[in-house]
């Protein structure tokens, strides 16, 4: 391992992580790194999707979170890593209880028996950041308690720095063309971070339960008071995993409407949208509960603007028209490209000539929303991270529908949605707001107006005054100038008809011995040398 820095090196970690590398024949990455022949000849199964999700797997906790989170990107690596990676499981072997109930009390500042009534010692799930147990308040209400693995952010931050390590010997030698491998680790780097505080979590139940109050979507109430970085408190949702469950047909079609609604609610409305869709993370649900479904695990979530929102509705229906007009405005108005030019139209034109010859239901809406996306970045587009996961948001979600709804359409499923909100673009409410916005606009103008009007007729005032200044010395130029100039004629004229007199001076009739006619000459220059010097 010559050229490996010492600290990597001597490092249990950095050594197990070089054995399963190894293991995997991947183990030429790492060797003769000094010399750039580093790359042997690869076998086809080096290459392959599933053998990356294994050595990912083999690594496991902080390298699953990472390929869960390339899983989330299809823009920066090909869709079929994406979909593969999508794949891996956090399940990891659960740390004692004990250590748990150190952590809990700890954080909380209380005994655990002052907190909870009852409390199962054994989780409910186990992952590599933390796991989940069930328990009871002291009130009687049902909780799930999320408490953060001991020792967790030591590790992360140790795999990350080996993470860095590598991808700088990756992009040193593959150079960043197909994907920035440095880049990629300092995103993952940022949303680990928040990851490790419950808080951000506890902050996201917070949004979504108040988005989805009154509709057929569950979410567990979180409790701020009893959350903290390595603590998450909230309400225990009894249900079936997706994943698990087996439904009527209709019963899936049911869901399958309810998750694209839901989809489109946190989209075009809410603006704030849960971005990792997948069977685990979706429960069914049973009586007395009123909503069919819950959603769990808002770790990751990503907001959206309301300019940003009304782009997306403008992106979604043109992309479904192929209309090439409004998705490239649709896109400077994302920020996603900066202009229209003769490149983009024909990669857009490229991207949706298979499409064009087929009905509706044969388009893919979520692989051309990614592949948008994908055209943005070819262009040296600047795609913001919610367009992405948005993006990988539709794929995860038309993946789950899908599988538990073979006939599942996506486009005619969204129908009734969409037409909704095309009708709320002209309804009451919709108008009102605009009109709210547009007279606090006028309002604005009205109260600036005066002044700006009264700044313009000064500076025109003095605009004017400067003119007529100027205009004036023009003026006087132009006189002095046409003086001097018509003084220079006389004085020309005085000069030939002084040479015309000095030639002419013997010239008959004479008078007193000088010709009559020098003598006219001689006056005429005289009187001509007059008026030029009272002309300059």
């Amino acid at each position: 391992m010559q050229g490996v820095p010492r600290k990597y090196r001597e490092a249990q970690r950095f050594r197990q992580l070089v054995a399963t590398l190894a293991k995997h024949e991947l183990n030429y990455i790492l060797h003769n790194a000094k010399t750039k022949k580093i790359f042997r000849q690869k076998s086809k199964a080096e290459t392959e999707p599933a053998t990356i999700r294994k050595i990912l797997e083999d690594m496991g906790g902080t390298f699953v979170k990472l390929g869960q989170l390339l899983s989330l990107r299809p823009d920066l690596i090909p869709f079929n890593y994406s979909r593969e990676l999508s794949k891996l499981q956090d399940n990891v072997k659960p740390f004692p209880y004990n250590e748990a109930k150190k952590i809990i009390e700890r954080e909380l500042g209380k005994k655990i028996v002052d907190v909870f009534s009852e409390f199962q010692k054994k989780p409910i799930a186990s992952a590599s950041i933390g796991q989940v147990y069930k328990a009871k308040l002291v009130t009687g209400e049902k909780v799930a308690v999320k408490v953060q693995r001991p020792g967790i952010q030591k590790i992360v931050s140790t795999d990350i720095d080996i993470m860095a390590f590598f991808a700088k010997q990756i992009n040193h030698y593959l150079k960043p063309k197909i994907f920035n491998a440095e880049e990629i680790i300092q995103e993952f780097k940022e949303y680990t971070e928040a990851e490790l505080n419950y808080l951000y979590e506890q902050e996201n139940l917070e949004k979504f339960y108040e988005n989805f109050k009154g509709t057929t979507i569950k979410i567990p109430r979180p409790h701020p008071l009893l959350t903290t970085k390595k603590v998450l408190v909230m309400e225990y949702i009894e249900g079936d995993k997706l994943s698990d469950k087996k439904s009527s047909l209709e019963k899936n079609k049911e869901i399958t409407e309810e998750l694209v609604n839901a989809f489109f609610k946190q989209v075009f409305i809410d603006g704030f949208l849960h971005a990792d869709p997948h069977p685990g993370n979706i429960l069914v649900l049973k009586k007395p509960y009123r909503q069919s479904i819950a959603l769990l695990d808002f770790g990751i979530a990503t907001k959206i603007d309301h300019e940003s929102k009304h782009a997306m509705k403008k992106l979604f229906v043109a992309l479904i028209e192929k209309d090439i007009e409004q998705i490239i405005s649709a896109m400077i108005e994302l920020h996603l490209t900066q202009e229209d030019n003769h490149e983009i139209r024909r990669d857009m034109r490229e991207l949706l000539s298979p499409y064009y010859a087929v009905s509706l239901k044969q388009i893919n809406v979520p692989r051309l929303f990614i592949q948008s996306i994908k055209v943005a970045r070819k262009h040296e587009g600047k795609v913001p991270r919610e367009y992405v996961l948005i993006g990988k948001s539709l794929v995860t979600l038309e993946s789950v529908c899908r599988n538990i709804n073979p006939d599942f359409n996506f486009v005619e499923t969204s129908k009734p949605f969409i037409e909704r909100i095309a009708l709320q673009e002209y309804a009451l409410e919709t108008i009102k707001e605009r009109t709210a916005k547009k007279a606090a606009e006028f309002k604005e103008l009205a109260e600036t107006f005066p002044a700006k009007v009264n700044k313009y007729f000064q500076e025109r005032k003095e605009h004017d005054i400067y003119v007529k200044k100027i205009s004036s010395e023009i003026t006087l130029i132009e006189k002095q100038i046409y003086g001097f100039t018509r003084g220079f004629m006389i004085l020309g004229i005085a000069t030939v008809l002084i040479i015309t007199g000095f030639l002419a001076i013997d010239y008959p009739p004479l008078v007193m011995g000088i010709s009559i006619f020098s003598v006219i000459a001689f006056l005429l220059a005289f009187s001509a040398l007059i008026t030029a010097i009272r002309k300059t």
